[in-house]
């Protein structure tokens, strides 16, 4: 499926890429409210146009962008902890489980070069990738089927509405 230019890096644009682990009810509250949210004020450097790759242990996986400047807010939408500190997502493309095979071995596969087998570490912290690690996070999960608008449309089915 292709993807409007706006959200599609061209093959020589620097592509500026995260990788974070969610569970599932927090990856389809951060769909619902197109946020992504941390207890500490860890987004200096997080641009509009970054991309953010969230791996859960579900099998989900999505890949979203930055849509504008971090923010704080005292509004409880996140189920497991307060985050305090907000940026606003525009999500890409999302894969669900069935289509996930591997995929999470792909993408830390990604980070070897760069990091070795200890990749644990910069996913926790969710540091900025190398270039040509960023570039292949991208492109392995955009290879797989977009199930976004699919689980978009059954959001208020899974997330609780106070959420």
């Amino acid at each position: 499926m292709a993807c409007p230019p706006q959200q599609c890096p061209e093959e020589d644009q620097e592509v500026r890429v995260r990788i974070a682990k969610a569970d599932e009810t927090q990856l389809l509250i951060c769909l619902k409210h197109r946020l992504w949210g941390r207890s500490r004020n860890k987004f200096r450097d997080w641009r509009p146009g970054d991309y953010l790759a969230i791996l859960t242990d579900a099998g989900y996986c999505a890949l979203v962008q930055i849509s504008d400047e971090p923010f704080v807010s005292e509004d409880l939408i996140f189920e497991k902890a307060f985050f305090p500190y907000r940026i606003p997502l525009l999500f890409v493309h999302l894969v669900k489980p069935e289509n996930a095979h591997l995929l999470a071995q792909q993408i830390r596969a990604a980070l070897v070069p760069t990091w070795g087998t200890r990749t644990g570490f910069p996913i926790l912290l969710q540091l900025l990738l190398p270039g040509a690690a960023g570039r292949r996070v991208v492109d392995t999960i955009r290879s797989r089927p977009n199930s976004l608008t699919d689980i978009e449309s059954r959001i208020g089915d899974v997330v609780p509405p106070e959420r």
